[in-house]
């Protein structure tokens, strides 16, 4: 079994230590030692299973497909030749459900695709193929006994949907407040490298993002009609369709278009745990970082991913009372230059990591206002829809609210929760030993709202100005 698993790890596509295949071997060559291999260099994967800081309690949502451990070993041992030995749900990610596997391989991720069909599956196992042999590092995706990047899995629910097997990797993930001028530019610099990547698959394959002006528009009147809503949520739903109007009118349509990631979040991202760094600035030569959750990449505006990111990385939210107890007050207390929402410093670094690989064009810095207001626009919509389950797409099942640090001292966050309500329950055990949940990231759709109005309120010609004239 061991020599089947390292010959499943092997047909991976891409240059294996760039993979993460590498790391992953070294717990295969040492299976005596594997506990200890797994948990101390593969202890995260796709988020930061790594200690942090306290966060306030967050309502998590469980995996909307639940899948028994009957039905994981099955998926497993049929098409990955891997035999299960735990299975967690995994109460992080919006749209998908998400899972731990423990398995004879080690610790794995495994991911239903929810709403995705094969199409889709195929075009995101291209993009992963392209960025790992672009050099741009990203989860390895596992090829089943057939040498395909994904399995149609039939649910409980009688619909199939695909399946995918990715492995771990090194890194730690930081919230909005803790992203500073170094990792801005790291940040940067991944998506420049994305976007220069992804020229050629853009060439050949396209994918249109499905959260065009008109598909934000129809979940917004789906919103309106919704009983559950508020008065507040029906005025906000309101402006925000006059907003799309306004950036329908005035939004450029020649700007230069590639494959972006569509959705590059701090939750996306996991960085080293240290920045390289020669005499106080990043070293551009070695990886960075790792950029995660490709599922919503698309042809889209190239600005229009930069803009994202900008509010993603640059423009915290300001801190709750319950979070702000936790920082020093000198740091909470002291000054900080915004143009809008954005923190100019961390802005421009984040822009400047991006330029060393593709410079912005005149017609793309004049653009972006307008690029950054949709985006606010689009996540407040779908926040609305995803996380308050308005207008009809449904809320994903809750678990109790989880404290993101029970541990004591060291402030490790709480396991996963094992797979107790599957519908072939097993007995119940603690989650991952070490496993924690990372930094708890706010998903509330005000946040976005805010953005949105500091934007508004903001002239492009200061916005532009104060950016691009470092």
């Amino acid at each position: 079994m061991l020599h089947v698993a390292i010959g499943r790890l092997l047909q991976r596509h891409g240059p294996r230590g760039q993979l993460g295949g590498y790391a992953a071997l070294l717990g295969l060559q040492h299976p005596g030692r594997r506990g200890l291999a797994l948990s101390h260099r593969l202890d995260t994967h796709r988020r930061a299973w790594w200690p942090c800081q306290r966060q306030k309690v967050t309502r998590m949502g469980m995996p909307k497909t639940r899948l028994s451990k009957a039905e994981a070993q099955q998926l497993l041992a049929q098409h990955y030749c891997l035999r299960l030995r735990e299975l967690w749900p995994l109460p992080r990610g919006t749209i998908n459900s998400n899972y731990i596997v423990a398995t004879d391989a080690g610790r794995l991720f495994l991911r239903v695709c929810e709403g995705k069909t094969e199409a889709d599956a195929r075009f995101e196992a291209e993009l992963i193929w392209q960025l790992c042999c672009q050099g741009l590092q990203t989860p390895a995706l596992w090829q089943t006994r057939s040498c395909a990047p994904y399995v149609m899995h039939r649910c409980q629910d009688g619909l199939s949907r695909p399946v995918m097997l990715m492995s771990f990797v090194p890194g730690i993930e930081l919230t909005e407040a803790q992203i500073d001028e170094a990792h801005a530019f790291d940040v940067g610099l991944m998506l420049g490298q994305l976007h220069v990547c992804t020229q050629e698959l853009s060439r050949r394959s396209s994918r249109h993002s499905i959260y065009s002006i008109a598909h934000l528009q129809q979940r917004l009147h789906r919103v309106q009609l919704d009983p559950k809503g508020t008065r507040d949520i029906r005025e906000l739903t309101s402006r925000l369709l006059v907003e799309l109007e306004v950036i329908q009118k005035l939004r450029s349509r020649n700007l230069p278009q590639g494959i972006g990631h569509g959705d590059l979040f701090p939750d996306n991202v996991l960085f080293p745990r240290k920045l390289p760094r020669i005499n106080g600035t990043q070293r551009l030569k070695g990886p960075v970082g790792y950029v995660l959750d490709l599922e919503q990449a698309a042809t889209m505006p190239l600005v229009y991913d930069v803009a994202v990111a900008l509010l993603a990385f640059c423009a915290p939210v300001p801190l709750s009372d319950a979070t702000s107890a936790s920082h020093d007050a000198d740091e909470r207390n002291q000054p900080e230059e915004r143009v809008g929402p954005l923190r100019v410093d961390v802005s421009r670094a984040l822009l400047d990591g991006y330029q060393q690989l593709r410079v912005l064009a005149d017609a793309e810095w004049q653009a972006l206002p307008m690029e950054l207001r949709l985006a606010a626009a689009r996540f407040t919509t779908t926040r609305l829809t995803d996380i308050q389950g308005l207008g009809g797409l449904g809320e994903r099942p809750a678990t109790t609210e989880l404290p993101p640090s029970t541990s004591g001292a060291m402030g490790a966050a709480t396991n996963p929760t094992p797979d107790s309500a599957a519908p072939a329950p097993q007995p119940a055990e603690a989650g991952p030993p070490g496993l924690g949940l990372g930094p708890v990231h706010s998903k509330d759709y005000r946040d976005f709202a805010q953005r949105l109005a500091l934007l508004q309120a903001t002239s492009p010609e200061a916005l532009i100005t104060t950016l691009r004239d470092a």
